[in-house]
């Protein structure tokens, strides 16, 4: 009579019945090419179906075995734009306000409100440039801001006190990581002697998720 161990028993065989690495490859079920064995959310034994050529395996979460998926093609991105016109006090910081959105692909930035609001442990890439022209060729001074929460985080600025200008087009970027909560505006200020500067409507906001 075949048997595991020294002899017959009989009480159920335990682990220390049997000696590590006793068990080979060769001695294991057959199985499906590509396979990957894991445990189901009763711990037993189970695999994981084998996925397509690119696939990766992702985890699906406390419960679930992990699946081969394929990697989204999309870069989570948004882009809004002015599209009129305004002109701000001089030498006066305002909030810019937006009224197109290009593009949204995670449906984070708030339109109504102008704000950008990242998920959590969302990092962002964010880019914003404000076109700021001055009847007259006397624009002497520009700034873009970036606020988090209405504080600022990043100043940008143009200036020529030397020679004035009839337009300056500040550009910041800066990588931000978001909690859910924080929100993300931006500002502008011009400074000319006389009359009143304009913040043009090909101005922008946009970001590109990193991770």
């Amino acid at each position: 009579m075949p048997f595991l161990g020294k002899q017959p028993t009989s009480i159920p065989l335990t682990t220390s019945d049997l000696a590590d690495d006793i068990i080979s490859l060769a001695k294991m079920a057959g199985g499906t090419d590509g396979n990957i064995i894991t445990y189901d959310a009763s711990g037993n034994p189970a695999v994981v179906a084998t996925g397509n050529d690119g696939q990766v395996l992702t985890s699906t979460g406390a419960g679930s075995p992990p699946a081969f998926e394929t990697l989204s093609s999309t870069i989570d991105h948004f882009r809004v734009k002015k599209t009129s016109t305004v002109n701000p006090s001089n030498n006066t910081m305002v909030k810019v306000t937006f009224q197109t959105e290009e593009y949204d692909t995670t449906s984070e930035f708030d339109l109504s409100n102008d704000k950008f609001i990242p998920a959590n442990g969302d990092i962002w890439w964010l880019t914003a440039q404000l076109n700021i022209s001055g009847e007259s060729h006397d624009l002497q001074a520009a700034r873009c801001r970036l606020t988090k929460n209405g504080s600022s985080i990043h100043d940008v600025y143009c200036d020529t006190w030397d020679v004035d200008s009839n337009i300056m087009s500040p550009i910041l970027n800066h990588i931000i990581t978001g909690n859910g909560s924080d929100y993300y505006e931006v500002y502008g200020l011009a400074y000319k002697p006389s009359g009143t500067p304009e913040i043009q409507s090909n101005s922008y906001f946009q970001g590109i998720k990193l991770a």
